[in-house]
């Protein structure tokens, strides 16, 4: 599904560059497909492209403080554990519609989208062990790199035009979610015909997939 819809999506791009008539910018906002979001896009003839954004943000700051026993003090002695994490998901998405029937004030449109979700994070510890604090705070960043995201969508909508300038519109169709993890690492195994140790590449790869069907309304406006 991810190559058609890349596929796709550059051919109706070609065509809608080549196509010489009456055109318009448009914005919508929209509600029930994923989180509430926005668009900007572009109209000509029965084609229209558009960016959608979404953004989510996630925060959470942990402290805690009191005492504890030190081995190497022989005491007990105040600790702080301190963790401040920010978690940010932006969603940029690319779509067209093309609308295929049109009578009266109803319009009749097939859609494809794919989005390429960007992660922004940042991690702060603080446990009193500079070396631990920087240690976890790379494994972090590695976890992070592993991952990647992908989605696509098709569906079906109509859309109610109340004049040329503004409409609102129903949309149904499937949405696929792709996550992907990869990483590698280097471990040492040890071989008991031999009694030696050696290096190799452990490489972990998990792939999974969601395919929800969805439902969408928005408020379109041309200019």
């Amino acid at each position: 599904m991810k190559y058609l819809i890349k596929f796709s999506l550059i051919v109706l791009c070609y065509l809608f560059t080549m196509t010489n008539a009456f055109s318009q910018f448009n914005f919508k906002v929209s509600t029930g497909g994923k989180l509430n979001g926005g668009g900007f896009g572009f109209k000509k003839n029965n084609l229209n492209i558009m960016i959608n954004l979404q953004h989510i943000n996630l925060s959470t700051y942990y402290l805690e403080t009191g005492e504890e026993y030190n081995w190497d003090a022989g005491t007990f002695l105040d600790y702080k554990y301190e963790y401040d994490v920010s978690l940010g998901l932006f969603l940029p998405t690319l779509s067209i519609k093309y609308h295929v029937f049109n009578k009266n004030k109803i319009s009749a449109y097939f859609m494809l989208g794919y989005m390429k979700p960007m992660v922004m994070s940042k991690l702060e510890i603080n446990t009193g062990d500079a070396e631990q604090d920087a240690q976890m705070i790379e494994e972090f960043k590695k976890y992070r790199k592993s991952f990647s995201l992908w989605s696509g969508e098709i569906g079906f909508g109509t859309e109610y035009f109340f004049d040329e300038n503004f409409s609102i519109a129903g949309e149904f169709g499937l949405r696929s979610f792709t996550v992907r993890y990869k990483q590698e690492d280097e471990v040492t195994n040890w071989d008991p015909n031999t009694g030696e140790e050696s290096a190799s590449t452990r490489t972990t790869f998990i792939k999974s997939n969601l395919t929800p069907t969805y439902t969408k309304f928005s408020l379109n406006f041309y200019f």
